[in-house]
């Protein structure tokens, strides 16, 4: 098999050895999947995805909250129900600040389930912001989205997802934090058992 021939179909670059019966180790590619067959007869070895690190985290109690907006701060825990997956080592969170644990393409996902058991209370708006910081100290608003909700008898349910790509050059000083802003008082739905209020973080490769 030609050596280009490889390359393409593998979707790797660079140049690869003489296929002369040895065996190919330590190949890297983001576009490896499933079993290849032998080259002459000897196995390609070791191949491994470019994804490595997979995490999601959820906010385990429910939290009434009041006109405005502020960060969750308390009652985060890693997903562990219900065949969860956990690739990799995994973010470290305090006091609701997530840090990476390396660098690298990160893509985040937060969403915010929320419920008033009280009915009749119309929210104009009932939102969910990705905070960042770059410092490890001031945060920002890098993305948010809004949803909002009809007066009703009963219960009223509502949710708000967004996403940030981030470049994480250095895990000491890029963080983020999740944000819920509403036009009145709430309640930001949490459980336990699976996930209403949560982040999901995945590594997309390296920096």
């Amino acid at each position: 098999m030609a050596q280009t021939k490889l390359n393409a179909t593998l979707g790797m670059s660079g140049n690869l050895p003489a296929l002369n019966g040895s065996a190919i180790t330590n190949l890297t590619s983001g576009n490896l999947s499933g079993n290849l067959p032998a080259l002459n007869g000897s196995a390609l070895t070791n191949l491994t995805s470019g994804l490595s690190e997979a995490d999601t985290w959820r906010l385990n109690t429910s939290l009434n909250v009041s006109t405005g907006q502020a960060s969750l701060t308390a009652n985060w825990e890693r997903d562990d129900t219900f065949a969860n997956g956990l690739l990799g080592t995994g973010m470290s969170e305090s006091s609701g600040v997530f840090t990476f644990p390396s660098t690298g393409f990160w893509q985040v996902v937060g969403n915010i389930s929320f419920i008033n058991d009280n009915g009749g209370n119309q929210a104009k708006y009932l939102g969910v912001a990705i905070e960042v910081t770059t410092n490890n100290s001031s945060y920002s608003e890098a993305t948010n989205s809004y949803n909002s909700n009809a007066p009703e008898s009963s219960s009223i349910y509502s949710f708000a997802r967004t996403s940030k790509i981030l470049d994480v050059t250095d895990t000491a000083n890029i963080k983020v934090k999740l944000m819920y802003l509403v036009q009145q008082d709430f309640a930001v739905s949490g459980n336990s058992s699976r996930n209403v209020t949560y982040l999901q973080f995945t590594k997309l490769g390296d920096t």
